[in-house]
């Protein structure tokens, strides 16, 4: 769960939890947290992103077979200062073109719903070097990503997928796209 924290700075080995409700580590469980200053450690609101129903701009948009890969696709679900909050977190990796040695420029993890409808979430890039090494291309170090988003607004059946930007084109891939149910 720590990884799930918009903390950063030195790594955070543990948070404790006191707590007097009686349904610890159950998912009744209610929480509540508090912030407190620690040097060189920062709480990061932004790491929780929304997704948007807004392509993004100024990109040639198409859909394509694509490279990539979603490694993880996780639910999470609870209760945060009374507030019933639900959270998707993703990590994997995607090539705008592995034969020219070109991770994406940007990246977004899609959801598309069952009208339809798609919506965008930009991701983080994090380094993937075993990406690199499968297809010894050293430039896809770059291709991975992960995001933590919001997902309170969204009940129902989902496709999760993943649109990439490269040469001022915007590719929405959707030959790997994983179904998702959010309650």
């Amino acid at each position: 769960m720590l990884d799930t924290l918009p903390l950063e700075g030195p790594r955070v080995l543990e948070v404790m939890i006191e707590t007097t409700d009686k349904h610890y580590f159950e998912p009744k469980f209610k929480a509540h947290f508090e912030t407190y200053q620690l040097p060189g450690v920062n709480f990061n609101d932004k790491a929780v992103t929304g997704f948007t129903t807004d392509k993004p701009a100024g990109l040639t948009s198409s859909v394509a077979m694509c490279d990539a890969s979603i490694d993880k696709l996780e639910l999470s679900n609870f209760t945060l200062d009374n507030i019933f909050v639900k959270r998707l977190k993703s990590e994997g990796w995607a090539a705008f073109s592995i034969e020219k040695n070109l991770p994406s420029q940007a990246l977004w993890l899609t959801l598309q719903d069952d009208q339809g409808r798609k919506f965008f979430v930009s991701v983080d890039k994090t380094p993937r070097p075993d990406v690199a090494k499968a297809f010894n291309k050293s430039n896809l170090v770059d291709a991975g990503y992960k995001v933590f988003a919001d997902i309170t607004a969204f009940k129902g059946h989902y496709k999760a997928g993943l649109a990439m930007a490269g040469e001022g084109k915007l590719i929405e891939c959707d030959n790997f796209a994983k179904p998702i149910t959010i309650p």
